[in-house]
C-alpha cells in the first residue's frame, strides 16, 4: 500500500515550506446565482435567446455549477449554461463558451436540475482580471411561459 501526498500537502511539508495557491488552501466556497421568471415577460424562449447572469469575481476558481428549471418547458426546451468571453488567471483570453458549465439541461416534458460534469471546460478555471459572466443559452425553443430558471456557480476564493 502506498501513501501519496497531494500537491498542496506536499508543499506544506517541504523544507523550506513552499507557497500554496491561496485560492486552494484556507478558502471558502461561495456561490453566484441568478433567477429568471419567464412569466414576467410572458414570452417563450427561442433558439439562441440568452439569459445573462452575474459575474464570477476575479481570482475565483470554479468548482461546480447547476441549472434548475422548475417545471416542464412544454414539448421542448433545452438550455446550456456557460461563460461569456473572459481572461483566466494565467492571462489567456478565452472565447465565449455556451456550455462551459452545464450542457443540455432538457426541460422538455419535465422539470430539470442538472449539474456540471467533470468534462465541462469551465470547471477548474481560475478567473482573471474583470471576472467572468455566466449565462444560459436556449438551444431548443420552449413552448411555455410559466417557468422559473435558476443558475448557480460555486467557486473557491481566498477568504
Amino acid at each position: 500500500m502506498a501513501i501519496l501526498n497531494g500537491l498542496n500537502y506536499a508543499k506544506s511539508q517541504a523544507f523550506p515550506i513552499e507557497k500554496t495557491d491561496p485560492s486552494e488552501v484556507d478558502t471558502r466556497v461561495k456561490c453566484v446565482s441568478e433567477k429568471y421568471d419567464m412569466s414576467t415577460l410572458g414570452v417563450v424562449l427561442a433558439n439562441g435567446d440568452e439569459i445573462l447572469g452575474p459575474f464570477i469575481p476575479e481570482g475565483a476558481k470554479i468548482v461546480d455549477a447547476a441549472i434548475k428549471i422548475d417545471t416542464s418547458m412544454g414539448a421542448s426546451g433545452i438550455l446550456d449554461m456557460g461563460l461569456k468571453a473572459f481572461t483566466n488567471k494565467a492571462g489567456t483570453a478565452l472565447v465565449e463558451d455556451q456550455n462551459a458549465l452545464v450542457n443540455q439541461a432538457d426541460a422538455g416534458g419535465q422539470a430539470v436540475f442538472k449539474r456540471s460534469l467533470a468534462g465541462d471546460v469551465g470547471i477548474g478555471q481560475q478567473v482573471g482580471l474583470g471576472g467572468a459572466q455566466i449565462f444560459a443559452k436556449c438551444t431548443e425553443a420552449s413552448t411555455t411561459t410559466n417557468n422559473i430558471i435558476e443558475m448557480f456557480v460555486f467557486y473557491m476564493l481566498e477568504s
